[in-house]
């Protein structure tokens, strides 16, 4: 009984079902499975969820022994011999076609009380009898107490009373019990009876394969319970139409599951397209930033440019600076030469003549005529004296200015063409430079359009054989499915 079994064939009431273990796995309700000796088999996700577990493995390791209390204290019981008897029961009950409801008190892994209503049956897995039960998590644990209690007195009260009535008159009984079990039977029937319609009218409504294997073993409970052959063959016509029931549950499932699938088919077409749509959008977004990247490198290139004139132009100009600076300076030791020219002339030729109020010259001195007579009679012909003095010195200042001057303008003229030349050069350099600059921003603008061009025909390229290769998928998945 404690061996555990991978098949996924169960037998439930006779009955095999296949993916038993799937369908109790997605199940909203909590399933847990225990064996003989009171290890977890297995549990199914909403049990997890319910004790706060970690994972289902670590959940399958435990023992009801370690989930659980040491003491019961509804049943004032300790928890192991609760167990063994609670499994005792189920596997006695089952024999005989009955399940096992009752209220337990379990601990979640954070240490906090978990009151659940449980309701076991023993399932014959291929090979082996495991028990399971359907675990419902109670909100007010205390009005369960309170109806559980009030039940057994209830119970007790009745027994009592029976053995009253039984010892004061037997015969009298026995007619009257005979009367009561039928009208119990009766009732027990009709209450039953409204109670398989309802659970039909359940399985209507419901589309979880779960709920209705659930109702239809409940179904068979219930006809198991009622003892009345007559009212047995009655309940026995109202489930042969069970199996139409199911298989048109069936039909409408394989409907529903077909429907769905040319809904998906379409939904996945729909989403290819806006795949598409969106790959275009993403294409066009990409281009607008590709061409923004040129602009930009275009910018940056042009003002690499720029700042690179600008420095050529500082050179030019701080040359140009420094040129004239020395041409100045060129021009004052020139000026300074002639000044000191002028006055070594004026020192070789000084000639000082001094004369009265009538015109007369009363001194005449020049540095020529060192052995003529520092003072002279007046005569009356002053102007034929002076006449020779100053030739000589007249003659000698022309002939240097002009030398000086014509050197000047010779000077001149040549630092004028030097910067001219130097002008020419650098700006013929400039020029050069900046049309090579465009010749390189042209041909990388032509290989970045280029390279464009063959990015787009290689994404057309991967785009059709992405499509083809969809397409061969989508075929073959129809030919299987036809």
């Amino acid at each position: 009984m404690g061996n555990r079994s991978n098949s996924t064939l169960i037998k439930i009431d006779g009955r095999t079902f296949k993916d038993y273990k799937k369908m109790i796995k997605k199940s909203p309700d909590c399933y847990m499975q225990i064996d003989s000796s009171g290890d977890i088999v297995d549990v199914n996700r909403s049990t997890v969820k319910l004790f706060k577990a970690r994972s289902r493995k670590k959940f399958n390791k435990f023992k009801l022994n370690e989930i659980t209390p040491k003491v019961q204290p509804h049943l004032k019981q300790e928890t192991e011999k609760a167990i063994v008897n609670k499994i005792i029961q189920t596997l006695e009950r089952a024999k005989q076609g009955k399940g096992n409801e009752f209220v337990w008190l379990y601990k979640d892994c954070e240490d906090q009380e978990l009151w659940v209503h449980i309701r076991l049956r023993a399932i014959n897995l291929v090979g082996s009898f495991v028990i399971e039960g359907l675990l419902k998590p109670i909100d007010n644990p205390e009005e369960v107490h309170k109806k559980l209690s009030k039940m057994k007195n209830s119970g007790n009260e009745q027994k009592n009373n029976k053995k009253q009535s039984k010892s004061d008159s037997e015969s009298s009984e026995e007619e009257e019990s005979e009367d009561s079990e039928s009208l119990d039977n009766e009732g027990n029937y009709s209450d039953k009876m409204n109670e398989i319609s309802d659970r039909m009218l359940n399985l209507q409504d419901s589309d979880n394969l779960s709920q209705i294997f659930e109702t239809l073993s409940k179904i068979k409970f219930l006809v198991r319970d009622a003892e009345n052959i007559e009212l047995e063959k009655l309940v026995v016509d109202k489930l042969n139409g069970i199996d139409n029931f199911f298989n048109e549950v069936l039909d409408n499932r394989n409907h529903h599951i077909s429907h769905l699938g040319e809904r998906l088919m379409n939904e996945r077409s729909e989403n290819r397209k806006k795949y598409k749509q969106l790959e275009e959008h993403l294409q066009r977004r990409l281009g607008g930033m590709d061409y923004e990247n040129e602009k930009k490198r275009e910018i940056e290139i042009s003002n690499e440019n720029l700042t690179e004139n600008i420095k050529k132009w500082q050179e030019l100009l701080s040359a140009q600076i420094s040129l004239q600076k020395s041409i100045k300076k060129k021009k004052k030791k020139l000026n300074k030469d002639k000044n000191t020219d002028q006055e070594n002339a004026e020192d070789t030729s000084t000639s000082i003549s001094i004369s009265d109020s009538d015109g007369f010259d009363i001194l005449n001195y020049s540095n020529n005529s060192l052995s003529s007579s520092s003072y002279s009679s007046p005569s009356p012909s002053p102007s034929s004296d002076k006449s020779q003095i100053h030739p000589n010195s007249n003659s000698k200042t022309n002939s240097e200015d002009n030398s000086d001057s014509n050197s000047n303008s010779q000077l001149k003229l040549q630092l004028e063409s030097d910067l001219d030349s130097i002008t020419k050069t650098k700006t013929d350099k400039i020029i050069n430079n900046t049309q090579s600059n465009n010749i390189e921003t042209n041909n990388s603008k032509n290989e970045n359009i280029e390279n464009l061009k063959e990015k787009k025909k290689n994404n057309k390229n991967f785009k059709k054989e992405k499509f083809m290769k969809e397409k061969k998928k989508l075929k073959k998945s129809n030919v299987k499915k036809k």
